[in-house]
């Protein structure tokens, strides 16, 4: 795996050789191709103890990528979980992933052009960017909304939403739609969405993750929405678990460091099992 790119920078994440590979599932949810990893062990791993508790960990690519960026990610962070022995006994996760509007084999069949900035030629990037973004998040809801009916095995939810650039953009639009209680935590790497952020619930936890240099959206922004919603926070009397994480000699980058640190957090942010009353659905 390489140690920094040309530039001198952190490199993306790239699931290492040495990570065993969680099960996958392809399921066709109201027309969409979703990716479920880890769905065959949590199956095999039920006990009674564990009163049909499944932790999801829904995750949205980058743009011009795939949904196997994000199944890397789910590989890795599915491997750290389980193996973490500073809890006896934790939550079962399985990971949830797709290819993102006008992606993979998505992009084939709609207008490959749609992806292209501005530099590359294409004046309605704008619109183009904000509606896969919005349409994502919509694909997203109906996930959440209708996957329990398909692993029936399991009765009760704890969401978590999770995104990598264009994806943390839907991550973050997911906010606004979803029900409440719905999203028992939310994980985002690069985000800028004024009305969204504005209006982002305050009973979930939330981890942020930027690259120092990162150019496209700068750490600076990110940093003054989450000093912005502590004193808020505080001002009210509300209590939220944030947790923001500036990595050094990184710029517009998922690294190896902030998936390791997706799983630990999401350790500490799930209940164990059996049930505990932390869970905020």
């Amino acid at each position: 795996m390489a140690t920094q790119t040309m530039d001198g920078m952190e490199p993306r994440f790239s699931l290492p050789d040495s990570t065993p590979k969680s099960s996958k599932t392809v399921l066709a949810i109201g027309g969409l191709k979703i990716y479920v990893y880890g769905l065959e062990e949590a199956i095999a791993g039920q006990t009674p103890d564990s009163h049909g508790d499944l932790a999801v960990f829904y995750l949205a690519h980058n743009r011009t990528r795939t949904y196997l960026v994000t199944e890397g990610i789910a590989h890795e962070v599915l491997y750290r979980y389980r193996e973490d022995s500073t809890r006896a006994r934790s939550t079962p996760l399985i990971a949830v992933t797709m290819n993102m509007r006008n992606h993979g084999d998505r992009e084939s069949q709609i207008y490959p052009p749609a992806n292209r900035t501005w530099q590359d030629g294409n004046e309605q990037h704008a619109m183009d960017l904000v509606s896969i973004i919005s349409g994502s998040a919509q694909d997203f809801k109906l996930v959440l909304d209708y996957l329990p009916a398909y692993v029936p095995q399991f009765t009760r939810f704890y969401n978590v939403m999770a995104g990598v650039s264009l994806g943390a953009h839907t991550a973050w639009r997911i906010a606004s739609l979803a029900s409440p209680g719905q999203i028992h935590a939310y994980y985002v790497v690069s985000r800028d969405d004024r009305k969204v952020a504005d209006e982002f619930p305050t009973d979930v936890p939330l981890l942020l993750c930027n690259g120092v240099h990162d150019k496209l959206v700068p750490a600076k922004h990110t940093a003054s929405w989450v000093e912005d919603r502590r004193r808020r926070n505080q001002e009210s009397g509300i209590e939220q678990d944030i947790t923001f994480f500036m990595q050094d000699n990184t710029g517009h980058s998922c690294t190896k460091e902030m998936v390791a640190m997706m799983a630990v957090w999401l350790r500490d942010i799930l209940p164990p099992s059996p049930r505990s009353p932390r869970s905020s659905l």
